[in-house]
């Protein structure tokens, strides 16, 4: 599934229609971890959808 090998939400924030989420997974070969965001929305339909990676 996708959502499981985007890796673990660390941290985020949320408003009525919008969230950024900091994801952070394993990094090839290193022992750090590699973060990243995603952002979210609500389409019309109060569907989130990714809007950005």
């Amino acid at each position: 599934m996708m959502a499981a090998a985007l890796g673990d939400v660390v941290d985020g924030t949320m408003s009525g229609d919008f969230a950024q989420l900091t994801i952070a997974r394993p990094s090839e070969g290193k022992l750090e971890r590699q973060a990243f965001f995603i952002t979210l929305g609500t389409d019309r339909d109060g569907v989130w959808r990714i809007t950005a990676m």
